[in-house]
């Protein structure tokens, strides 16, 4: 159940540190929103170069030797293509693993899976469907016997908002498709995700499984997760919770706790440290042992300043998230607290290429907001700060413009729109942005 982040990952794999690592955050959502999202924001310029990350290099510092190597790729919309780790002992490869991906446009059509074994192995593929925009299904198969076979399906169902509200799992069983996992979430009034349980299909009927329960706090940032377990019989059990603390924009504290005879018993923390650019410069690990917190791990990274990260192109990497860091990540050092000292144990090297990719406007992104997408009747549009918007023009998907926009009004009019997949281009003081917007 447990789940390592990326910065855990490495500590794990370069100095061998035996810590048991929360779930993170970051990914677990994203199996619910992050697949499900529309491309926005590509700007009206043809292209721009960002600097990409292309692989990470842990190097233990006492063999000088490769401890683990990730590596990635991007097609020229910045989508990541391949996303690979591989695992050393002595200087040689023995484990590892292999997405690659393929796109039509931003939406995700095709990923594989293969595993290392001297060798790469495929082990799973999957095809995503869409109706527009909206993913309205998967379809997976796995080897067996050096044979693709049928496996898994999946068909998801959405809130007004665009939300995923469902996610229904059929396998494959002897020629037929039969239920088998319904994934339900529930979201909050800002479409924060507040709830999600699991159930499982056995003899008929639909079974509780578990159960994960979400708090934000007042600017809309996740403060606490709850995990649960169904008894099997009528009332659902603590599991693990994760509590989050943060100092003014930073995630500053993770803790890790599980449920023992009747109360919360501490287990794991994550402590961030921060320079005074926001960037993440110190993370430790902590056990809890015999009522106290004793360290046992620590990364450090350093930045290069003259790069933001707008000017980047990251892939979506566990642990990693965006607002941990505002500049370019050129270095970092693994340590382990031996005897009350902390040994350098790793080096983890960050390498970039220049990439020529369509454009988009992060920063202008952030400012803009639109919904509900899929839109029915009226749609709204906000920006924050001193984004000014100027014209908004609605034009379908063969670059015919079908209307401009009075930017006065409260709200678009969309009634009157035919179903389908449309591109709203919002010109503002500090460019243009655009969105694909689905109307229903």
């Amino acid at each position: 159940m447990k789940k390592f982040t990326l910065f855990s990952l490495l500590i794990y794999l370069s100095a061998g540190a035996q810590i048991n690592f929360p779930r993170n955050l970051h990914m677990h959502s994203s199996k619910y929103n992050k697949e499900q999202n529309i491309q926005t924001g590509i700007q009206a310029r043809p292209a721009t170069i960002l600097q990409a990350l292309d692989s990470i290099n842990v190097i233990i510092s006492f063999t000088n030797q490769m401890a683990t190597q990730y590596f990635f790729d991007y097609d020229s919309l910045g989508n990541i293509t391949i996303n690979r780790t591989l695992t050393f002992d002595q200087g040689q490869p023995v484990d590892g693993e292999l997405f690659t991906m393929q796109y039509n446009g931003r939406l995700l059509t095709f990923k594989e899976h293969a595993n290392f074994d001297n060798t790469w192995n495929p082990d799973w593929r999957k095809w995503y469907y869409y109706t527009g925009s909206q993913r309205d299904s998967a379809y997976k198969e796995i080897i067996n016997g050096g044979q693709w076979q049928p496996d898994r399906k999946y068909y998801y169902s959405y809130n007004s908002q665009g939300n995923t509200t469902r996610i229904l799992h059929k396998t494959y069983n002897n020629g037929h498709w039969e239920p088998a996992q319904k994934d339900t979430v529930i979201y909050n009034q800002a479409g924060l995700i507040t709830e999600i349980i699991t159930q499982t299909y056995s003899n008929g009927i639909w079974l509780n499984t578990h159960r994960e329960i979400r708090q934000y706090d007042s600017q809309n940032r996740i403060s606490e997760i709850v995990y649960y377990d169904w008894d099997g019989y009528s009332a659902w059990e603590y599991e693990e919770r994760e509590i989050y603390t943060y100092s003014g924009n930073n995630l500053t504290e993770i803790i890790a706790q599980e449920y023992d005879n009747g109360q919360w018993e501490n287990t794991y923390k994550e402590s961030y440290r921060y320079n005074s650019n926001d960037d993440l410069v110190t993370l430790i690990n902590y056990q809890y042992t015999n009522g106290n917190w004793e360290a046992q791990a620590k990364l450090t990274f350093d930045y290069d300043t003259s790069v933001t990260r707008d000017e980047l192109l990251m892939p979506e990497l566990d642990g990693m998230d965006n607002h941990m860091y505002q500049h370019k990540i050129t270095l970092g050092d693994v340590y382990q607290l031996s005897n009350g000292f902390w040994v350098h144990v790793a080096d983890i090297n960050f390498y970039y290429s220049n990439r020529n990719i369509v454009y988009v406007n992060r920063q202008l992104l952030r400012q803009i907001t639109l919904y509900p997408n899929p839109v029915k009747d009226k749609l709204i549009i906000r920006s924050s700060g001193n984004l000014k918007i100027n014209r908004i023009k609605l034009y379908n998907l063969s670059g015919q413009l079908i209307e401009t926009f009075d930017v006065n009004r409260p709200y678009l009019e969309m009634k009157h729109l035919k179903p389908g997949l449309y591109q709203l281009n919002i010109e503002t003081t500090e460019g243009t942005a655009g969105f694909k917007l689905i109307k229903k």
